[in-house]
């Protein structure tokens, strides 16, 4: 008896949980969200009385990252909520594949491992300095070997200021 009692509760959480998305309605069923999908889709953002959203999408437009007004934009996933329940896999997938899905998880890709302007500039000046001091290196190791053999510097015969 407790077995039965515990599982309709787990499975009320779920269905309570997604109760309030948009239903589909045709001619002899109704089409609801499934919670599953969000397992297989995890860029899923359920959003009560509208549907779904791209989860990604909707923090790269937070945090000002793409164009509301993007020419990418697929409007079901990006701003009206998705509800066509009916073509849902279908669709998920051709979302996650699309250009609007894939830019902007780039987006936030480049976002997160970008460093501020002070910091490249600092990581810039010490490579060049690096380079700098390996050059000077070089230098200073050939102008002791000739001064050793005793020999003169001296450029190519071409040069202006060699004679």
């Amino acid at each position: 008896m407790s077995r039965v009692d515990s599982a309709p509760s787990s499975s009320t959480a779920k269905t309570t949980a997604v109760s309030s998305l948009p239903v589909q309605k045709l001619k002899n069923k109704t089409l609801h969200y499934q919670a599953s999908w969000k397992e297989t889709f995890p860029w899923i953002l359920e959003i009560p009385e509208v549907g779904v959203l791209c989860r990604i999408w909707k923090t790269t437009t937070d945090q000002e990252l793409l164009n509301v007004a993007d020419s990418r934009a697929e409007n079901a996933f990006v701003s009206h909520g998705f509800c066509n329940w009916k073509k849902a896999l279908i669709s998920f997938k051709k979302h996650e594949n699309s250009a609007t899905h894939t830019f902007s998880i780039a987006q936030l890709e480049h976002q997160s491992a970008s460093q501020s302007i002070g910091t490249q500039l600092y990581t810039k000046l010490c490579s060049d300095r690096l380079k700098a001091f390996g050059v000077l290196m070089n230098i200073i190791s050939s102008v002791r070997y000739l001064a050793r053999q005793g020999l003169a510097l001296r450029g190519h015969e071409s040069d202006v200021g060699s004679a």
